[in-house]
């Protein structure tokens, strides 16, 4: 038994069966998630850090997003974007998070009361994100509250709204 479809393609009504409309709605979600997410990369760069810079990154993204893990996860694909993007002058990833002007919880010291006391979970994003690669494409982020009061509009994860218009 042959299974079809009736389609409208083109303001025609066709007839296709099971494999072709697979076939064409595979190619439609294909071209969709290109358009959705341009700045996807097929192969992720991965990142090796010395322990002790680890320690202070995976401190900073901590302090910056909590102890959740899809919260830790964007913070840490930040700076991975930073890090990637010319703009912000930086070769490494340990670089973009003690860039001066940053990352605030570097930079007032904040991140020091999280070394050698970060949750697993918050480790796990980090490595997640060093190993296979940011989970958006966005440079900047603020705290909700801040960037509400700042008339910001972006995607908030975790307390954070997500940006890349500065």
């Amino acid at each position: 038994m042959t299974v079809t479809y009736q389609v409208t393609l083109d303001g025609c009504l066709v007839y296709i069966n099971r494999r072709d409309y697979l076939k064409r709605l595979l190619g439609l979600l294909l071209v969709i998630f290109t358009l959705a997410f341009p700045s996807f990369k097929a192969e992720a760069k991965e990142y090796r850090l010395p322990k002790w810079q680890y320690d202070i990154v995976v401190a900073v993204v901590q302090q910056e997003g909590g102890d959740n893990y899809e919260s830790a996860l964007w913070v840490a694909s930040t700076i991975v974007n930073r890090t990637e993007n010319p703009k912000f002058n930086a070769n490494t990833i340990y670089d973009t998070v003690i860039a001066e002007g940053q990352f605030e919880a570097y930079g007032a010291g904040h991140y020091q009361k999280y070394l050698g006391n970060t949750s697993k979970t918050v480790k796990k994003a980090v490595s997640d994100v060093l190993k296979n690669g940011p989970v958006h494409n966005f440079h900047y982020f603020w705290g909700a509250e801040y960037a509400s009061m700042m008339g910001r509009n972006g995607v908030n994860v975790g307390g954070n709204v997500y940006f890349n218009n500065y």
